[in-house]
């Protein structure tokens, strides 16, 4: 396999065999061209970084974003739970409190002190 130049190659410099050298051949052709209609100044260099930096940092923060409603949705069912704990536990609480009262009401009345 012969090293590939900076230039373009002309189909007689190399003698068509072909198989995979020709593929190669074709490949880097293409490649040359591709990449000579897409060279750009330094500007337009610059531009473009900043443009993939820019999808990069909406994408960045659409993903954080997404991270914080599910965190967000986490805490409000963790919320949600314990206010039904806090509500069953204030209900024993006043249920064990009646029930007291009536037991205290039922040692008054056999005569016995408290």
């Amino acid at each position: 396999m012969e090293v590939l130049s900076s230039r373009p190659l002309d189909e007689d410099q190399v003698k068509d065999k072909g198989g995979l050298n020709t593929v190669c051949i074709l490949y880097y052709k293409l490649s040359y061209v591709y990449t000579e209609a897409t060279k750009k100044s330094p500007a337009e260099q610059r531009k473009q970084r900043n443009r993939q930096a820019q999808a990069a940092f909406r994408e960045r923060r659409t993903e954080y974003i997404k991270e914080l409603e599910e965190e967000a949705s986490t805490h409000k069912a963790e919320i949600k739970r314990l206010e039904e704990a806090r509500s069953q536990a204030v209900d024993e609480c006043l249920m064990l409190r009646y029930k007291n009262s009536l037991l205290e009401r039922i040692l008054l009345e056999k005569g016995r002190k408290i």
